[in-house]
């Protein structure tokens, strides 16, 4: 059964999805990153069955975050080497990682990340590219940018009216226990 394209999908995060949403090429990508250019490399690092293995890496040459280079004329034999766009995705395997760590190792971390040159451990951070200031400490939303559809434009209105009756519900429950705190309060300031 063929899964749901999201290419004609609106949103980044469905786009990005439709190139590495499928696991096996995030572990392809962190193999790649981490060094491996080889089909035997990845192969045996991954466990993958080896007609698996060559869709993926066919789609992520197709996609452009790998380039298929000849290292060996006879055999005829390939390397995969991250292109820019392969580059880029590093930081979110990072964040990834990081959030593995964070919320599903109870035994502890089994992958670090370390600074290269020293050693050290790095925790690292999504930061705001003209302040620098962390994400995580900002009051962030979604939001239509400038390409954006009707639909688009349209869903983040429905999120937006979506929270504000959120909003008002919240604020309609906290005056309802402040005014019954209130009237206990006067109906035993009066009884006692």
């Amino acid at each position: 059964m063929r899964r749901k394209s999201f290419e004609s999908v609106d949103c980044p995060i469905a786009r990005s999805l439709e190139r590495v949403g499928e696991w096996w090429t995030m572990l392809i990508l962190r193999d790649a990153a981490s060094g491996v250019t080889r089909f035997d490399a990845f192969e045996a690092s991954l466990k993958i069955a080896p007609n698996m293995l060559t869709r993926r890496l066919s789609t992520l040459v197709a996609d452009g975050l790998l380039e298929r280079r000849l290292y060996q004329e006879r055999p005829k034999r390939h390397e995969y080497v991250l292109t820019p766009r392969g580059r880029d995705f590093f930081p979110v395997l990072l964040a990834l990682l990081d959030y593995g760590n964070r919320h599903f190792a109870p035994e502890g971390a089994a992958v670090a990340i370390v600074d290269e040159e020293t050693g050290r451990a790095v925790d690292p951070v999504l930061i705001d590219r003209a302040t620098g200031a962390p994400l995580a400490a900002m009051q962030l939303k979604l939001a239509p940018g400038p390409a954006a559809s009707e639909a688009c434009c349209a869903r983040y209105e429905a999120y937006e009216r979506q929270k504000e009756e959120r909003a008002h519900r919240a604020a309609a429950r906290k005056d309802a226990r402040k005014g019954a705190r209130e009237a206990t309060k006067k109906s035993t300031g009066e009884a006692g």
